[in-house]
Protein backbone atom coordinates (compact mmCIF):
# COMPACT_ATOMS: atom_id res chain seq x y z
CA UNK A 1 0.00 0.00 0.00
CA UNK A 2 1.39 3.47 -1.29
CA UNK A 3 1.89 6.11 1.57
CA UNK A 4 2.68 9.76 0.95
CA UNK A 5 5.74 8.79 2.66
CA UNK A 6 6.82 5.62 0.62
CA UNK A 7 5.77 7.85 -2.58
CA UNK A 8 8.02 10.68 -1.50
CA UNK A 9 11.06 8.72 -0.94
CA UNK A 10 10.49 7.47 -4.48
CA UNK A 11 10.35 10.38 -5.94
CA UNK A 12 13.02 11.87 -3.94
CA UNK A 13 15.40 8.82 -5.04
CA UNK A 14 14.35 9.79 -8.66
CA UNK A 15 15.82 12.85 -8.17
CA UNK A 16 19.29 11.94 -6.58
CA UNK A 17 17.76 13.52 -2.81
CA UNK A 18 17.53 10.61 -0.77
CA UNK A 19 16.86 11.13 2.90
CA UNK A 20 16.27 14.89 1.85
CA UNK A 21 14.59 17.19 4.57
CA UNK A 22 14.80 20.74 2.69
CA UNK A 23 13.34 22.53 0.29
CA UNK A 24 13.20 19.66 -2.00
CA UNK A 25 11.15 16.94 0.02
CA UNK A 26 8.69 20.07 0.76
CA UNK A 27 8.27 20.76 -3.50
CA UNK A 28 8.46 16.98 -3.97
CA UNK A 29 5.11 16.78 -0.97
CA UNK A 30 3.81 19.47 -2.68
CA UNK A 31 4.04 18.21 -6.23
CA UNK A 32 2.21 15.04 -4.83
CA UNK A 33 -0.14 16.56 -3.69
CA UNK A 34 -1.37 18.89 -7.33
CA UNK A 35 -0.89 15.44 -9.05
CA UNK A 36 -3.18 13.78 -6.85
CA UNK A 37 -5.65 16.44 -7.11
CA UNK A 38 -5.05 16.60 -10.93
CA UNK A 39 -5.30 13.09 -11.51
CA UNK A 40 -8.70 12.34 -9.54
CA UNK A 41 -10.56 15.18 -11.00
CA UNK A 42 -10.09 14.51 -14.90
CA UNK A 43 -12.67 11.97 -15.01
CA UNK A 44 -15.32 10.03 -12.94
CA UNK A 45 -13.31 7.54 -11.60
CA UNK A 46 -15.31 4.85 -9.77
CA UNK A 47 -13.19 4.51 -7.19
CA UNK A 48 -14.28 8.25 -6.15
CA UNK A 49 -18.20 6.79 -6.17
CA UNK A 50 -19.87 7.96 -2.77
CA UNK A 51 -20.53 4.38 -1.41
CA UNK A 52 -24.71 4.90 -0.60
CA UNK A 53 -27.12 6.91 -2.48
CA UNK A 54 -28.08 10.57 -0.53
CA UNK A 55 -31.80 11.80 -0.47
CA UNK A 56 -33.42 15.03 0.61
CA UNK A 57 -36.79 16.21 0.46
CA UNK A 58 -38.29 19.06 -1.67
CA UNK A 59 -39.95 22.20 0.54
CA UNK A 60 -43.25 23.51 -1.39
CA UNK A 61 -42.13 26.56 -3.00
CA UNK A 62 -38.37 26.20 -1.72
CA UNK A 63 -36.14 25.80 -5.26
CA UNK A 64 -32.67 25.54 -3.71
CA UNK A 65 -31.12 22.51 -1.65
CA UNK A 66 -27.71 22.16 -0.89
CA UNK A 67 -26.35 18.63 -1.23
CA UNK A 68 -23.52 16.36 0.24
CA UNK A 69 -20.79 18.40 1.78
CA UNK A 70 -18.45 15.52 -0.01
CA UNK A 71 -20.22 15.95 -3.45
CA UNK A 72 -17.90 16.50 -6.70
CA UNK A 73 -19.81 15.43 -9.60
CA UNK A 74 -23.21 13.88 -10.07
CA UNK A 75 -24.16 10.57 -11.56
CA UNK A 76 -28.01 10.73 -11.37
CA UNK A 77 -31.07 12.81 -9.46
CA UNK A 78 -33.99 11.07 -9.48
CA UNK A 79 -37.49 11.91 -8.20
CA UNK A 80 -38.47 8.79 -6.33
CA UNK A 81 -41.58 10.07 -5.62
CA UNK A 82 -43.02 10.13 -9.26
CA UNK A 83 -40.50 7.31 -10.44
CA UNK A 84 -39.28 9.89 -13.16
CA UNK A 85 -35.17 10.56 -13.63
CA UNK A 86 -34.63 15.02 -13.10
CA UNK A 87 -32.63 16.20 -16.27
CA UNK A 88 -29.59 18.46 -15.42
CA UNK A 89 -29.97 22.25 -17.80
CA UNK A 90 -26.48 23.65 -18.42
CA UNK A 91 -26.33 27.47 -18.09
CA UNK A 92 -25.94 27.98 -21.77
CA UNK A 93 -29.64 26.98 -21.71
CA UNK A 94 -30.74 28.51 -18.82
CA UNK A 95 -33.50 29.72 -20.48
CA UNK A 96 -37.14 31.54 -19.29
CA UNK A 97 -38.90 28.86 -21.39
CA UNK A 98 -37.80 26.40 -18.64
CA UNK A 99 -39.22 27.91 -15.97
CA UNK A 100 -41.75 26.10 -14.12
CA UNK A 101 -40.92 22.92 -16.43
CA UNK A 102 -41.00 19.99 -13.52
CA UNK A 103 -38.16 17.53 -13.25
CA UNK A 104 -35.51 19.80 -14.56
CA UNK A 105 -32.63 21.40 -12.60
CA UNK A 106 -29.35 23.29 -13.11
CA UNK A 107 -26.15 22.70 -10.58
CA UNK A 108 -25.85 26.18 -8.92
CA UNK A 109 -23.46 28.06 -7.24
CA UNK A 110 -21.69 26.76 -4.25
CA UNK A 111 -22.84 27.71 -0.62
CA UNK A 112 -20.71 28.06 2.62
CA UNK A 113 -23.97 26.41 4.94
CA UNK A 114 -25.82 23.29 4.25
CA UNK A 115 -29.08 25.72 5.05
CA UNK A 116 -29.32 29.14 5.24
CA UNK A 117 -31.74 31.09 7.49
CA UNK A 118 -35.99 30.45 6.70
CA UNK A 119 -36.24 33.86 7.24
CA UNK A 120 -34.57 36.62 8.82
CA UNK A 121 -32.49 35.89 11.34
CA UNK A 122 -29.60 36.51 14.12
CA UNK A 123 -27.09 33.36 14.24
CA UNK A 124 -25.93 31.24 17.01
CA UNK A 125 -23.02 29.09 17.70
CA UNK A 126 -22.18 26.71 19.98
CA UNK A 127 -19.76 23.91 20.74
CA UNK A 128 -19.70 20.71 22.06
CA UNK A 129 -16.48 21.36 24.06
CA UNK A 130 -16.24 24.09 27.29
CA UNK A 131 -12.69 24.74 26.28
CA UNK A 132 -13.56 26.90 23.23
CA UNK A 133 -14.01 30.17 23.78
CA UNK A 134 -12.40 33.72 23.17
CA UNK A 135 -11.83 35.70 20.07
CA UNK A 136 -8.82 33.47 19.15
CA UNK A 137 -11.77 30.72 18.14
CA UNK A 138 -13.94 33.00 16.23
CA UNK A 139 -16.07 32.24 13.77
CA UNK A 140 -16.38 34.78 11.26
CA UNK A 141 -19.42 35.37 9.00
CA UNK A 142 -20.23 37.78 6.40
CA UNK A 143 -23.65 37.90 4.88
CA UNK A 144 -26.55 40.32 3.47
CA UNK A 145 -28.52 41.63 5.88
CA UNK A 146 -31.78 44.22 5.75
CA UNK A 147 -28.60 47.37 5.67
CA UNK A 148 -26.82 45.49 2.91
CA UNK A 149 -23.21 43.18 3.81
CA UNK A 150 -22.48 42.82 6.90
CA UNK A 151 -19.11 40.87 8.23
CA UNK A 152 -18.97 40.23 12.25
CA UNK A 153 -16.75 37.49 14.48
CA UNK A 154 -18.73 35.79 16.47
CA UNK A 155 -16.27 34.39 19.58
CA UNK A 156 -17.36 31.59 21.38
CA UNK A 157 -18.28 30.87 24.46
CA UNK A 158 -18.07 26.60 25.30
CA UNK A 159 -20.75 24.75 25.61
CA UNK A 160 -22.71 27.63 26.04
CA UNK A 161 -24.66 29.77 23.36
CA UNK A 162 -23.64 33.04 21.75
CA UNK A 163 -25.86 34.72 18.93
CA UNK A 164 -24.78 36.95 15.99
CA UNK A 165 -25.19 41.07 16.00
CA UNK A 166 -26.78 41.13 13.04
CA UNK A 167 -30.11 39.65 11.34
CA UNK A 168 -29.05 37.61 7.96
CA UNK A 169 -31.52 37.14 5.64
CA UNK A 170 -32.58 33.43 4.23
CA UNK A 171 -30.35 32.96 1.25
CA UNK A 172 -27.78 35.75 2.37
CA UNK A 173 -24.86 33.75 3.93
CA UNK A 174 -21.37 34.24 1.53
CA UNK A 175 -19.17 33.26 3.98
CA UNK A 176 -18.48 31.39 7.40
CA UNK A 177 -15.23 30.07 8.54
CA UNK A 178 -13.65 29.74 11.67
CA UNK A 179 -10.57 31.09 13.65
CA UNK A 180 -7.94 28.43 14.97
CA UNK A 181 -8.43 25.12 15.93
CA UNK A 182 -11.54 23.98 18.51
CA UNK A 183 -11.52 21.39 20.49
CA UNK A 184 -14.97 20.27 20.04
CA UNK A 185 -17.62 20.27 17.55
CA UNK A 186 -19.01 24.21 16.16
CA UNK A 187 -22.86 24.16 15.78
CA UNK A 188 -24.43 26.81 14.23
CA UNK A 189 -28.40 27.40 14.12
CA UNK A 190 -30.57 30.16 13.07
CA UNK A 191 -34.67 30.88 13.66
CA UNK A 192 -34.35 30.38 17.36
CA UNK A 193 -32.69 26.41 16.58
CA UNK A 194 -35.04 25.58 14.37
CA UNK A 195 -32.51 25.57 11.48
CA UNK A 196 -29.50 23.86 12.02
CA UNK A 197 -27.19 25.52 9.47
CA UNK A 198 -23.71 24.48 9.79
CA UNK A 199 -21.81 22.01 11.75
CA UNK A 200 -17.20 22.24 11.87
CA UNK A 201 -15.36 19.73 13.65
CA UNK A 202 -12.66 20.33 15.80
CA UNK A 203 -10.03 20.96 13.10
CA UNK A 204 -12.58 21.93 9.94
CA UNK A 205 -11.89 25.97 9.08
CA UNK A 206 -15.11 25.80 6.83
CA UNK A 207 -16.46 23.85 4.62
CA UNK A 208 -18.96 24.39 1.12
CA UNK A 209 -21.94 22.88 0.17
CA UNK A 210 -22.88 22.10 -3.86
CA UNK A 211 -26.59 23.63 -4.89
CA UNK A 212 -28.95 22.33 -6.80
CA UNK A 213 -31.95 24.52 -8.24
CA UNK A 214 -35.04 23.35 -9.40
CA UNK A 215 -36.48 24.99 -12.48
CA UNK A 216 -40.14 24.47 -11.41
CA UNK A 217 -41.73 25.79 -7.83
CA UNK A 218 -42.17 22.36 -5.88
CA UNK A 219 -45.44 22.09 -4.25
CA UNK A 220 -45.03 18.76 -3.11
CA UNK A 221 -42.56 16.64 -0.42
CA UNK A 222 -40.98 14.55 -3.05
CA UNK A 223 -38.06 12.98 -1.99
CA UNK A 224 -35.29 13.22 -4.61
CA UNK A 225 -32.80 10.28 -4.69
CA UNK A 226 -28.81 11.15 -6.21
CA UNK A 227 -25.34 9.42 -6.58
CA UNK A 228 -22.20 11.11 -6.70
CA UNK A 229 -18.50 11.05 -7.06
CA UNK A 230 -16.44 12.72 -4.51
CA UNK A 231 -14.44 15.07 -4.17
CA UNK A 232 -10.34 13.91 -3.59
CA UNK A 233 -8.72 14.05 -0.30
CA UNK A 234 -5.78 15.74 0.62
CA UNK A 235 -2.64 13.92 1.30
CA UNK A 236 -2.04 15.61 4.42
CA UNK A 237 0.38 13.82 6.56
CA UNK A 238 3.03 10.82 6.03
CA UNK A 239 0.56 8.00 6.61
CA UNK A 240 -2.02 9.56 4.26
CA UNK A 241 -2.97 6.81 1.93
CA UNK A 242 -3.64 7.48 -2.03
CA UNK A 243 -7.25 7.98 -3.14
CA UNK A 244 -6.20 6.19 -6.28
CA UNK A 245 -6.25 2.19 -5.49
CA UNK A 246 -2.65 0.13 -4.92
CA UNK A 247 -0.83 -0.17 -7.68
CA UNK A 248 -2.03 2.40 -9.68
CA UNK A 249 -1.46 5.05 -6.94
CA UNK A 250 2.31 4.61 -8.59
CA UNK A 251 1.26 7.01 -11.11
CA UNK A 252 1.70 9.65 -8.68
CA UNK A 253 5.65 9.42 -8.81
CA UNK A 254 5.38 9.97 -12.49
CA UNK A 255 2.97 12.67 -12.39
CA UNK A 256 4.98 14.86 -9.82
CA UNK A 257 8.19 13.76 -11.06
CA UNK A 258 7.35 15.91 -14.32
CA UNK A 259 5.46 18.56 -12.60
CA UNK A 260 9.07 18.88 -10.61
CA UNK A 261 11.01 18.68 -14.44
CA UNK A 262 10.40 22.66 -14.61
CA UNK A 263 11.46 23.30 -11.39
CA UNK A 264 14.82 21.07 -11.30
CA UNK A 265 17.58 22.38 -13.63
CA UNK A 266 19.69 19.31 -13.72
CA UNK A 267 16.25 16.79 -15.39
CA UNK A 268 17.68 16.51 -19.07
CA UNK A 269 15.83 15.35 -21.84
CA UNK A 270 16.28 11.76 -21.80
CA UNK A 271 15.18 11.50 -17.40
CA UNK A 272 12.20 13.44 -18.89
CA UNK A 273 11.23 11.00 -21.70
CA UNK A 274 11.94 7.81 -19.35
CA UNK A 275 9.33 9.48 -16.69
CA UNK A 276 6.59 10.46 -19.59
CA UNK A 277 6.84 6.92 -20.82
CA UNK A 278 6.43 5.30 -17.64
CA UNK A 279 3.33 7.82 -16.87
CA UNK A 280 1.81 7.09 -20.06
CA UNK A 281 2.00 3.09 -19.57
CA UNK A 282 0.35 3.66 -15.98
CA UNK A 283 -1.75 5.89 -17.00
CA UNK A 284 -3.32 3.28 -19.45
CA UNK A 285 -3.10 0.82 -17.12
CA UNK A 286 -5.54 3.41 -14.84
CA UNK A 287 -7.92 3.47 -17.12
CA UNK A 288 -8.10 0.08 -18.55
CA UNK A 289 -8.82 -1.35 -15.15
CA UNK A 290 -11.21 1.54 -14.14
CA UNK A 291 -13.06 3.08 -16.99
CA UNK A 292 -13.33 -0.22 -18.82
CA UNK A 293 -14.87 -3.06 -18.29
CA UNK A 294 -12.75 -6.43 -17.35
CA UNK A 295 -15.57 -9.20 -17.10
CA UNK A 296 -16.09 -11.64 -19.52
CA UNK A 297 -19.19 -10.26 -22.03
CA UNK A 298 -18.31 -6.47 -20.58
CA UNK A 299 -19.08 -4.23 -23.26
CA UNK A 300 -16.85 -1.74 -24.53
CA UNK A 301 -16.57 1.54 -22.56
CA UNK A 302 -14.07 3.94 -24.93
CA UNK A 303 -10.96 3.89 -27.07
CA UNK A 304 -8.27 4.56 -26.15
CA UNK A 305 -5.17 6.44 -27.81
CA UNK A 306 -2.05 4.28 -27.90
CA UNK A 307 0.34 6.43 -29.91
CA UNK A 308 0.53 9.61 -31.34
Amino acid sequence: MDTRESLEEEVLGWLDEEGDTSTVRTNVRNALGTAHRQRLLETDWPFLLWPEPQTFALVSGQKNYALHSEYGRPLYFRNVTEDKDLVEVPFRNYEPSYTDEQFRFVLWNRSPVAAHPSSASPLSIVSSASGDTSASRAINVRGMTADGMASEAIAPNGTTPVASTNTYLPGGLIRVSKVGTWTGTMTMTSNAGAVTNLKLLAAEKARTYQQIRMLWTPSAVDEIEYQFFRNPTSLDDDDAVPDIPFPHSGILVWDALLLLAAYDGRIDSARKAIWSDNQQRMDLAMRQAFLDGQSLKAEPAQIHEIDD
